[in-house]
């Protein structure tokens, strides 16, 4: 991802590519996290993309 791109990548009707409505990660956010889970988007140590999905089981109970 361009540094201006990961600005906003999670931003509505905001994309990079032409022809593009730039909804698709957005409504990923909204709905991971309805149901308690995060994504989160960096760009990877050497090249390439890397989209991270963390999702939390509904039962889980955090041990104290």
């Amino acid at each position: 991802f361009s540094p201006k791109a990961l600005d906003s990548l999670f931003t509505p009707f905001s994309s990079a590519r032409t022809g593009h409505l730039g909804l698709g990660l957005c409504l990923a956010r909204k709905i991971l996290r309805r149901f308690g889970g995060e994504i989160e988007a960096a760009n990877g140590p050497s090249k390439g993309a890397v989209v991270t999905l963390s999702l939390v089981p509904p039962d889980f109970s955090p041990v104290a």
